[in-house]
């Protein structure tokens, strides 16, 4: 099996109690059969404490959030009692595992290709994008900038490697690295430059549009709600501040955006099309622009949006099932 992860990903490192917004709140964490089994035989205060925070019957456990929303076992520091008694180990799967993700996908000589990261609803995640890339040292020198996966994975046979990575919005001539569009050739799928490119296009047509999209979703928390309503009453306003900040904005790190939105739900092809992918991915980045031009902090936009969109797997088929109806 061949791995790949973004290149920055080994950059990757839980900032604890210095993150602003914590992801130990909003959720309603599941507990692994293998964990409860252990949380119920830990023993002394932090046993009983633990026990308190679970609800739940049968085979379905979870973390039960306090009156503020918040994991009962977050300290008021930020950081978790668990892993300040027991140990990271000690955590349940998905606690241990996030904001990573793993999807996968076969290529055209059916090799499973795995596709990792770290999920854009993590602060972190969002820093790591809009710097520089980093760790290109790690991957496989081929002699060429247009040198496609396959001849990559030869090299990486040769070499003894099974990791691969991925840069998304620029290319480094030198390096054994994937794109996104690379990989989607690699998969048989058929794609352009321009499909790999984000532009925004604010106006009130198709921001009304996009706003009464993302309305059908089921939100986490009333902000999201309250902050659609709020954009559609003042779509004007809205789509002039959108224009003064498309002559100002980071256009790479947007471009970086859109390629790993896109990167991440490219299992996703197994059940929808192309064009409903591109669409999903555009109108993602098309929103977290648009809330960066009213609201600014755009790294800030990047993880609300992802909490609400891409943490909730209901939500991201219910998105892809509207761009897929539009182009069936």
């Amino acid at each position: 099996m061949i791995s790949i992860y973004p290149t920055w990903y080994d950059d990757f490192q839980c900032k604890a109690d210095r993150c602003e917004h914590t992801c130990c709140q909003t959720w309603e964490i599941d507990i692994d059969l293998a964990s409860y089994a252990r949380y119920r035989e830990l023993t002394g205060p932090l046993g009983e404490r633990l026990r308190a925070s679970i609800a739940g019957e049968g085979d379905h456990h979870y973390f039960a959030l306090n009156e503020q929303g918040y994991c009962p076992l977050l300290e008021a520091s930020g950081l978790c009692s668990l892993v300040l008694a027991k140990g990271e180990d000690y955590l349940c799967d998905i606690c241990h595992h996030h904001p990573r993700f793993y999807g996968y996908v076969k290529d055209g000589a059916d090799r499973t290709i795995e596709l990792a990261g770290v999920g854009l609803a993590c602060e972190k995640t969002c820093e790591l994008l809009s710097a520089p890339v980093t760790s290109l040292e790690k991957a496989v020198c081929v002699p060429t900038s247009d040198t496609g996966i396959s001849e990559i994975v030869g090299a990486m046979d040769a070499l003894n490697k099974d990791t691969l990575y991925l840069t998304v919005g620029e290319e480094h001539k030198i390096y054994g690295y994937t794109t996104v569009d690379r990989l989607l050739t690699q998969l048989g799928i058929d794609c352009t430059k321009e499909d790999m490119a984000f532009v925004p296009l604010p106006n009130e047509a198709d921001y009304l549009m996009l706003l009464s999209i993302l309305e059908t979703t089921e939100p986490i928390h009333q902000d999201w709600t309250e902050g659609l309503s709020w954009l559609t009453a003042h779509i004007h306003d809205v789509v002039a501040r959108a224009e003064h900040y498309q002559t100002v904005y980071d256009s790479a790190l947007f471009q970086r955006l859109y390629q790993y939105i896109l990167y991440r739900h490219i299992p996703r092809l197994a059940d929808v099309s192309l064009e409903a992918l591109l669409a999903y991915g555009r109108d993602s980045a098309e929103y977290i622009f648009m809330m960066a031009a009213v609201h600014g902090h755009e790294l800030v936009q990047m993880a609300r949006w992802s909490e609400q969109i891409e943490y909730d797997t209901d939500n991201v088929a219910r998105l892809l099932g509207i761009y897929e109806s539009m182009f069936s």
